[in-house]
């Protein structure tokens, strides 16, 4: 090998590290929205070697997860709890990200009724037996010939029990209605039962707050704030999309938007849904859980207590976290859920200091203060939510989450919405976030 031929080859080598190689183009994949899932999509696809460009309508990132801190102190105004730490993904995540998680002792609950103090939890005795009650009725939707409310459920399981049973009945429909976050007329009995999976051991929450979660997974991510996606158009070669500022295009896209953006029609579509993901969208709902944090100057409650709870009357205050235990703040945060969170939307402040001290001092006694200040959180007016998560109203089933979560095309879906075993939790979102950066992958195989 003479001089030059040596030189030529030193040179062919040099430029074959040197010059990226055309031939791998990176494929490039639009996310619309911030949220858990569509972080979590995003994450996994530039890990693998895409190029991902996150459009969010927000000012901020996490979508239903925001940590509120004009206090002083983490306020999770949305999703607040990892729910069943065993397994969770969130959890590895906690564990990933170093976020201290405070576990919730729901036992510890200091319970008023009418100017008087009882230990609620006994008259539902042991948690065997409250399981066991939760096995009668999922029993009994199987033999049902047609679907009916889970609060038509309940009413017929109390008339058919014995006095000393009924507090159990009583327990679940409290539990079940702020859970799902919709009055329980609403909600379908079998496809509750049916559906929904839970992951095993405790709750917990976050000393620093849930955006410990969505800032640790959006490292390093390109997320463009501020972008109001109006249309989103597909070809068999690209999707562009078209925001308020400007359009976008891509070779895949995946939309995390929630149900409650989607059923409302704001983000055009072209071509159209397919039928079967527009009567899926029609038969499926979008509940309302909004919170009212009050801040006093001390406690009127025991301050050991994770939560106080009262006497409901129909949709109304039901359950309060204490922040004591957990930040040291005399704060309580009640839960309002479905109509009743609706109607508080309207209210102003003071007008919202008057109602929650009306029913305190109803169930507690006439001494308990005025609130220094409130503060509470308006999901359904909220036009990037529209709502708190998805249920499943009746007649619908966890087929039409799957239909939801179907792709078309070049075009992907996640969210909370398309994962029927996990749905209304922050780890269905995210879940429902990995499947889909999965199927994307696949699609280039």
């Amino acid at each position: 090998m003479n001089r030059r031929t040596f030189i030529q080859l030193l040179f062919l080598i040099w430029a074959s590290k040197a010059i990226p190689q055309s031939s791998k183009k990176k494929a490039k994949v639009l996310v619309l929205g911030a949220g858990i899932s569509g972080l979590a999509a995003a994450k996994d696809l530039q890990n693998n070697g895409f190029e991902v460009l996150v459009l969010e309508a927000r000012s901020r990132i996490g979508g239903r997860i925001h940590t509120f801190h004009e206090w002083g102190y983490p306020m999770d105004l949305g999703a607040s709890w990892i729910h069943g730490l065993d397994k969770n993904p969130i959890t590895q995540l906690a564990k990933e990200a170093n976020l201290h998680l405070m576990e919730t002792d729901y036992e510890s609950l200091q319970f008023w009724s009418q100017g008087k103090e009882f230990d609620y939890l006994s008259k539902i005795r042991s948690a065997k037996e409250f399981q066991s009650m939760e096995d009668e009725l999922e029993e009994f939707t199987q033999n049902l010939k047609k679907d009916v409310s889970l609060n038509e459920l309940f009413i017929k399981a109390r008339e058919n029990l014995d006095s000393s049973r009924r507090p159990l009945i009583e327990w679940l429909f409290l539990t079940h209605e702020s859970n799902l976050a919709e009055s329980l007329d609403r909600v379908s009995a079998i496809s509750f039962f049916k559906e929904a999976e839970l992951f095993a051991g405790e709750d917990a929450i976050f000393e620093r707050g849930y955006e410990g979660i969505t800032n640790y997974i959006a490292r390093g991510l390109d997320i463009r704030s501020n972008q109001i996606v109006i249309k989103i158009q597909s070809t068999a070669k690209e999707v562009q999309v078209k925001t308020d500022k400007e359009t976008f295009s891509a070779d895949f896209c995946l939309v995390t938007l929630p149900l409650g953006v989607l059923k409302k029609g704001n983000v055009h579509f072209s071509p159209e849904l397919k039928p079967n993901k527009k009567e899926a969208l029609n038969r499926l709902n979008m509940g309302l859980l909004n919170k009212l944090y009050a801040e006093y100057d001390e406690p009127f409650w025991d301050k050991s207590s994770v939560s106080l709870g009262i006497r409901p009357e129909k949709q109304d205050f039901r359950f309060f976290l204490n922040y004591l235990p957990f930040f040291g703040k005399s704060t309580l945060v009640g839960f309002l859920p479905g109509d009743f969170g609706r109607a508080a939307e309207r209210l102003s402040e003071s007008s919202l200091k008057e109602m929650l001290t009306k029913r305190l001092r109803q169930e507690i006694g006439k001494q308990i203060p005025v609130p220094k200040r409130v503060y509470l959180t308006r999901w359904n007016s909220d036009p990037f939510a529209f709502g708190s998560y998805s249920y499943f109203p009746i007649g619908s089933t966890g087929k039409d989450m799957l239909t939801l979560g179907e792709s078309d095309g070049r075009l992907f879906f996640a969210g909370e919405h398309t994962s029927p075993k996990y749905y209304g939790y922050v780890h269905g979102g995210y879940l429902s976030g990995l499947r889909a950066a999965k199927e994307i992958k696949s699609s280039l195989l």
